[in-house]
């Protein structure tokens, strides 16, 4: 979200975990890489800096946050959702999802086959309204036997196997106890649609700023 932002991208962030105010100081502290926990006391200067990164910028607001319940939303919500937005005038670049597990299940069919449908409906909006849509899904159990020098892939997803078949590109994120503590992990494409796929690449978290550097 912050990366798309800082290249000019409008971004529609929808959240069923954390609240707004929680993501927008995640979001803050990301952007200006200043630190999490000290930002009430470098209020005058954040707002400085927001300004000057907006002074030139024919739309003032590139980001949108908004929490919905977990378990209520649904693809036609974000659809309607999107059309209000659309209708005020800010059309999204880029639609992010945190998370799609959170989303509400279609009592008609197992549950399977909703996330399956769920994660290709959102595909088949992004495609019509030409947005980029990103979101992530959980590992089962599985994936906590795996090894150092082990992937999690698509035989690791959580609910529906079949989750990952809609999906342009598909990563995982791998890190066990010993890499936490070092603030490091490993990336792992398991699927590009038009790309090389199947290669790990290196991760260093920085926790005081909640963000990450893929190599």
């Amino acid at each position: 979200a912050v990366a798309n932002v800082l290249l000019g991208h409008k971004v529609l962030y929808l959240t069923m975990e954390m609240d707004e105010l929680g993501i927008a100081q995640r979001f803050t502290s990301q952007m200006l890489k200043k630190d999490i926990n000290n930002l009430l006391n470098m209020e005058l200067e954040i707002k400085k800096d927001i300004e000057e990164f907006c002074f030139d910028k024919a739309d003032k607001n590139l980001l949108r946050i908004t929490q919905f319940p977990g378990g209520t939303l649904t693809v036609n919500h974000i659809r309607a959702y999107h059309n209000q937005l659309v209708l005020r005038g800010w059309k999204p670049d880029l639609l992010i999802i945190d998370y799609v597990g959170e989303m509400a299940d279609d009592p008609n069919v197992k549950k399977y086959e909703s996330a399956y449908r769920v994660l290709r409906d959102l595909r088949a909006f992004g495609i019509e309204e030409k947005h980029g849509t990103m979101t992530c899904v959980q590992p089962n159990a599985s994936a906590a036997k795996l090894e150092i020098g082990e992937y999690i892939d698509e035989s690791n997803i959580g609910t529906s196997f079949d989750q990952f078949k809609p999906l342009d590109a598909f990563w995982s994120i791998n890190q066990q106890t010993i890499e936490k503590d070092a603030e490091v992990g490993r990336g792992f494409v398991i699927k590009h649609r038009n790309g090389r796929s199947r290669f790990p690449f290196r991760i260093g978290f920085d926790y005081r700023l909640g963000t990450l550097d893929m190599f």
